[in-house]
C-alpha cells in the first residue's frame, strides 16, 4: 500500500488524535488500542522503555510517539494501558516478538505474568 505525503500526514493527525482524546478522558485505551491500530494498518509493535526514552506504537510504514512527557500522573497511567493493550494487539496480528513493554520490574513483556496482567488490564475496559 502506497501513500502519498497529504495521506501520510492526515494518518498521523488521526493517530496523535486518539492519543490526545485518551488523555483528556474521551476515549479509554482499548477504545484508542483500536483506532490506532486502524489508523496505522495493523499495530506490528510497541517500545515501552523509560531507560531508553522509547514511547512508540508502529507497523512497517508508520509510527507514533507517545507524549508521556509533561503528561500527569493519570495519563501516565492509561499511556502505559494503551502501551500494554497495543503489545497484545501486535501479538493478535501475527507478531509474536512484538517488541517490549517494561512499565517495572514486576510488570514487564519480558517477565512470564505479562500476558496475564495485560489481559486483565483488557478486561477492565472490555464491554463484552
Amino acid at each position: 500500500m502506497i501513500i502519498n505525503k497529504a495521506e501520510k500526514q492526515q494518518q498521523e493527525e488521526k493517530m496523535e488524535q486518539a492519543i490526545r482524546e485518551l488523555a483528556s478522558g474521551e476515549t479509554n485505551p482499548l477504545e484508542a488500542t483500536i483506532r490506532l491500530d486502524l489508523e496505522i494498518g495493523g499495530i506490528t509493535g510497541v517500545k515501552w522503555n523509560p531507560g531508553t526514552g522509547q514511547y512508540t506504537i508502529y507497523n512497517h510504514t508508520a509510527r507514533v510517539q507517545l507524549p508521556v512527557r509533561g503528561a500527569n500522573k493519570r495519563e501516565y497511567k492509561k499511556l502505559q494501558e494503551l502501551a500494554v493493550l497495543a503489545y497484545l494487539q501486535a501479538q493478535r496480528n501475527g507478531n509474536w516478538k512484538a517488541g517490549e513493554v517494561h512499565l517495572s520490574h514486576e510488570f514487564s513483556s519480558k517477565d512470564h505474568r505479562f500476558k496475564e496482567q495485560a489481559l486483565a488490564i483488557r478486561a477492565r475496559y472490555s464491554t463484552n
